[in-house]
């Protein structure tokens, strides 16, 4: 599966709840960069997210048999360029993604919000994982 910014927009709108009883809390809702939060449920479409997430530099992904050249995690300026090096989107679309991915469990921020201000941009840095091992660190 490629990645394209409009595939991805689908995507997102596929999984969007629109369910006014959605209360903080909820496992689905998902908090993005900017501190909003948006209501998914990925639950059918785990596949394909993982499909497009696998399209991206192994900077993002965690050291595994599947990734041996892992990074442990990349900035979210980088997001918008696939593992060949050529931009699939924008930040935007970027975010997209990264709701999906937090949505379906294969995303994590690296460092908590509060410190978001020391990296690059002032952006997250992300990291994938498709098992229960993160090196997110915890402060």
């Amino acid at each position: 599966m490629k990645l394209i910014a409009k595939d991805i927009n689908d995507l997102l709108m596929s999984c969007f709840i629109e369910d006014e009883d959605i209360k903080m809390g909820d496992p689905r809702l998902v908090e993005l960069i900017k501190g909003d939060y948006i209501p998914l449920d990925v639950t059918k479409y785990k596949t394909e997210i993982k499909e497009l997430l696998l399209e991206l530099n192994e900077k993002f992904f965690m050291r595994s048999d599947q990734h041996p050249n892992g990074g442990e995690g990349d900035t979210f300026m980088n997001l918008p360029f696939d593992k060949h090096g050529h931009q699939w989107g924008e930040q935007h679309n970027a975010m997209e993604l990264v709701a999906l991915g937090i949505s379906a469990g294969y995303i994590k921020y690296c460092l908590p919000r509060k410190y978001w201000s020391a990296m690059p941009g002032g952006m997250p840095y992300i990291q994938i994982s498709f098992t229960d091992k993160w090196s997110v660190i915890n402060v």
